[in-house]
Formats: structure tokens, sequence, C-alpha cells
């Protein structure tokens, strides 16, 4: 089954920012970077359950699940045939505090 990609606004904001900081040093380097993110997003349409479910118990419980793209986090929730890209996340950032909220 594939799965559908709904990617949130606040995870939309996550993935401009991170580029824009990228494209003042180098254009190129934020095209290709932002390019990296969009194809595992898009892959995760087929069995995003592939993907480890989160270590931190409370958002374990809520279904969230990762996937590393070079130094940024994906977090995502799995609801039905929908994969809820919630987050995108630099690797060093309390993402608990962030995801809790």
């Amino acid at each position: 089954m594939a799965y559908k990609i709904r990617i949130y606004k606040i995870a939309q904001e996550d993935m401009m920012e991170f580029v824009d900081y990228i494209n003042q040093f180098h254009e190129e380097t934020a095209i290709s970077y932002y390019d990296e993110v969009v194809d595992a997003i898009n892959s995760l349409s087929d069995f995003p359950e592939r993907r480890p479910l989160i270590r931190d118990n409370a958002l374990r419980k809520k279904g969230y699940r990762w996937l590393q793209v070079k130094s940024h986090i994906i977090y995502f929730v799995v609801k039905g045939n929908i994969v809820q890209i919630r987050r995108i996340l630099y690797n060093k950032r309390l993402y608990r505090d962030i995801l809790k909220e």
C-alpha cells in the first residue's frame, strides 16, 4: 500500500529555515540538501514502519518515528494510510521538549 505524505506547516518551516541558512553559504549545497530531504520524505510512502519508533516513552506511545538525513532528523507519525511529517530538526536539538509541545 502506498501511503500519502502530509507535511505539517511547522515541518515546512523547519525545512525552509535550514535551507535558507545553508543557502547563505552555498546555493548548490542548499538545493542538494533540500532534494535529499524531500527524497527521504517521499521514500516514506512505501512502508514507513520500517523506520524505528522514537526512544522516548511518551513520544513512542504517540507513534513517533524518525529518519535521519545528514544532520537533520525527520520526525513523523503514521495514521492509517497517511504519514504525517511533524518536524524536521537539527540532530543536536533537544527533540523531546520540542515534540511534546
